[in-house]
């Protein structure tokens, strides 16, 4: 979706379970975070693109520069280890 906001909104999520830190651990809020990440970089006119491998790991996203390709996992919760981002690195 593009604006966050809306997304809350028709997600049926009351606003304190949004803004209180002791809820970080909600599926739905690693989709929040993705999801205001993905507008951010849409506002600015960056691509959007991911990366994925065969299996199971995948890269939220992934910015391509003259010089550089940079991968940008997005975490909401209290995890912020990231395996994909280890096979990514390492292939």
């Amino acid at each position: 979706m593009s604006d966050v906001g809306m997304l809350v909104m028709q997600s049926g999520m009351g606003t304190q379970t949004i803004l209180s830190p002791l809820k970080t651990d909600s599926p739905f809020m690693g989709a929040i975070a993705e999801n205001y990440v993905a507008q951010a970089f849409a506002a600015n006119h960056t691509p959007l693109l991911y990366w994925k491998n065969d299996n199971t790991a995948e890269v939220d996203f992934v910015i391509q520069t003259d010089v550089a390709v940079i991968p940008i996992e997005v975490k909401s919760g209290v995890r912020v280890r990231s395996k994909s981002m280890a096979i990514l690195t390492s292939s």
